[in-house]
């Protein structure tokens, strides 16, 4: 116990050089290691959520460019914030979106609903979950094996299972 705190506490560079890059990864196989057999810890997996990125094209987009400022900036929230998954599909409580953007709950609600009405996006209010139609166009998950295979066991964890059907993987994934 104590060496997996020891680990973990230690104080890490940003990742940005080859050398802090390293280290990350020394850290990350340490942690590994003192995991019990019969626990897995992929390492794909945590690399996968560090960052996301922004096409240059996204700002001549037909869509994008008939889009207030204000919406602009959070439907770019929608496809980074801190929750994001590489399925597209994901938990985005109310509460956290506040928290991140530093808007109040009306607002949130009034932009959720603008994308919902676009057909851009899918939000359960019950579940707190939302589903971004065009994250496959954005993330090109076939290319990478192992990209599929998260993408392919967050679908599992999916609540509303329609959202698979809403942003098309229905034909592309074995999920199962």
């Amino acid at each position: 116990m104590f060496n997996k705190i020891k680990i973990l506490n230690q104080k890490m560079p940003l990742p940005g050089s080859s050398a802090n890059l390293k280290s990350l990864l020394g850290l990350i196989n340490r942690i590994a290691a003192t995991v019990p057999k019969g626990f897995f810890i992929w390492k794909e997996l945590i690399w996968m959520a560090i960052y996301r990125q922004i096409q240059t094209t996204y700002w001549q987009d037909k869509f994008i460019l008939t889009l207030t400022p204000e919406e602009k900036f959070f439907y770019i929230y929608l496809l980074t914030n801190s929750k994001t998954k590489q399925c597209g599909i994901y938990e985005l409580p109310i509460k956290i979106v506040e928290v991140e953007t530093g808007y109040n709950r009306e607002t949130v609600i009034k932009l959720l609903q603008r994308f919902i009405e676009h057909g851009r996006i899918k939000y359960d209010w019950e579940n707190e979950e939302v589903a971004l139609k065009n994250w496959i166009s954005h993330n090109n998950y076939e290319s990478n094996p192992k990209i599929q295979k998260c993408v392919e066991k967050e679908l599992i964890d999916v609540k509303n299972k329609g959202f698979i059907d809403f942003m098309g993987f229905q034909d592309t994934l074995y999920i199962g």
